[in-house]
């Protein structure tokens, strides 16, 4: 354990699958973690900040230790649940550990994180009328699997059913709701053998066809993309962190979802839009498209109605996105900011308000307010008045054909386009962290990695720190930066 005077606690803890940390890790027993089956658990490296109760921690954690290593003296000991009273229970995790058949503990791989892979369907085990006895899952580990059972089953009594058992493959941990066994040497299709081994020589049923999961592709950009790493998982790991009653988490997922889709709604019609426009641009300057004759220039296809759709379809789904979308996640968590939509006498008063909890938002939304209502101007504009998007022009330039970009108010529609989307973007990641940093628990906050120091494999820009002890702290404030850039 490091310890960090009047600021928080490094060390060890331990965790097994399926469940949240559990405690601390202790030096484990003589041959505890001996092969052929060393026990299934994660220990993992967490952060805890312990504030003025560190050396608390510290004590506590040196009681722990004597009440197993020298149970002579445990009954002179003081409860180390007393010392710790109090205490900040927020645990931030890092790295994660667990032991392979070899006894030795390894680094858990990349895949075997939550939300890195998708878990088993639960194998349920019936009797011969039918009723539930219990439930199997296999989880793969570093050079085997593990198998978990929930029900009122005894695990080692199923696990006689294992291909090559050995008497040490029957050290079944019990949890309060379910059994894990040992770090078997199986593999997946071992486990169905196991399976089969049980409809076969026993009367139980083994059920695999109660249902499953449909494995979709959403899009064609992953985590190592920017934007999926920094509008979708780096949001929902913040939000796992403030939203821990599963009722609240899925009320803000399902805000969240829309939000999102109107966002990517946004995103994809913006760049439809710029790849009309190039693509058109090109078949004119090469003759495919146009053609000089005379003083007179002809066109062969006409590009008007469909970046006057795609501008529609932007304008609509950007201002869903911020409007409906970012204002609804906000006002779940207790944060108004519709306002900022509002007429300007009714913003500046609402302003001087947040000033007086939240200056730092004042001056953002202070700053949002100049292009979020040019946005929603052009979209109303476009809902209630007599509007037509600008016709492409076109120019003879020696012997070709030059396309002009429409413009509104002095901006070329392109550039208005990825203007607006990159406000867009930078707004809803960085509405939703602020207004989740709030609501995070005591002795911990939200940091901004550095742009060059961000995994290449899910690119997130904000993480978890204690605080204070941890990293600087973020704090809204708005930037012209371009959101690859920041």
């Amino acid at each position: 354990m490091l310890v960090v005077d009047s600021v928080g606690i490094i060390n060890q803890a331990v965790q097994f699958p399926g469940e949240n940390v559990s405690g601390n890790f202790l030096p484990p027993a003589e041959g505890a973690l001996a092969s052929p089956a060393p026990p299934a658990f994660y220990v993992t490296i967490v952060m805890r900040p312990t504030g003025v109760s560190s050396f608390n921690a510290f004590v506590a954690f040196i009681v722990g230790h004597l009440v197993f290593f020298a149970p002579q003296i445990a009954e002179s000991l003081p409860n180390s649940n007393l010392i710790v009273d109090g205490q900040a229970t927020t645990a931030i995790t890092t790295l994660g550990f667990q032991p392979n058949l070899s006894g030795e503990l390894v680094p858990v791989p990349a895949d075997g994180y939550s939300g890195a892979f998708i878990p088993n369907t639960p194998i349920r085990l019936e009797d011969p009328q039918g009723q539930v006895l219990g439930a199997l899952q296999f989880i793969k580990w570093q050079t085997g699997g593990v198998i978990l059972m929930a029900g009122k089953l005894p695990l080692e009594g199923m696990l006689i059913f294992l291909p090559n058992l050995r008497p040490e493959y029957t050290r079944v941990v019990r949890r309060p709701t379910h059994q894990i066994s040992p770090v078997l040497p199986i593999s997946e299709s071992e486990f169905n053998q196991f399976l089969s081994n049980i409809q076969a020589r026993s009367n139980i049923r083994v059920r695999k066809d109660v249902g499953g999961i449909v494995k979709q592709k959403f899009l064609d950009e992953g985590a190592s993309s920017p934007f999926i790493a920094r509008c979708t998982l780096g949001l929902l790991r913040i939000r796992e962190n403030v939203l821990t009653e599963q009722g609240r988490r899925n009320d803000f997922d399902k805000r969240f979802e829309s939000a999102f889709s109107a966002l990517l709604n946004a995103r994809e019609a913006g760049k439809k839009l710029g790849e009309t426009w190039k693509g058109h641009t090109e078949r004119v300057a090469s003759g495919v498209a146009a053609q000089v004759e005379g003083r007179d220039i002809r066109i062969h296809e006409n590009i008007n109605k469909q970046l006057g759709a795609d501008f529609e379809s932007f304008l609509n789904a950007s201002t869903r996105a911020i409007k409906t979308g970012v204002q609804g996640i906000c006002s779940f968590l207790a944060l108004d900011i519709g306002f900022l939509f509002k007429k300007q006498s009714a913003f500046d008063a609402n302003i001087e308000r947040l000033r007086h909890t939240d200056s730092a938002l004042a001056d953002y939304l202070v700053e949002v307010r100049k292009w979020s209502e040019r946005l929603l101007l052009l979209r109303n504009n476009l809902e209630h008045d007599i509007w037509e998007f600008p016709k492409v022009g076109y120019e003879i330039v020696g012997d070709a054909v030059r396309a002009t970009e429409p413009q509104l108010s002095g901006d070329k529609v392109t550039a208005l386009v990825n203007f607006l989307l990159d406000r867009t973007l930078c707004f809803f990641e960085e509405i939703i962290v602020h207004v989740l940093q709030h609501h995070l628990p005591l002795g911990v906050s939200v940091t901004e990695i550095p742009l060059s120091q961000r995994s290449v494999e899910a690119p997130e820009r904000f993480q978890i720190t204690p605080y204070p002890g941890g990293k600087p702290r973020w704090k809204i404030m708005y930037h012209a930066t371009r959101f690859e850039e920041i």
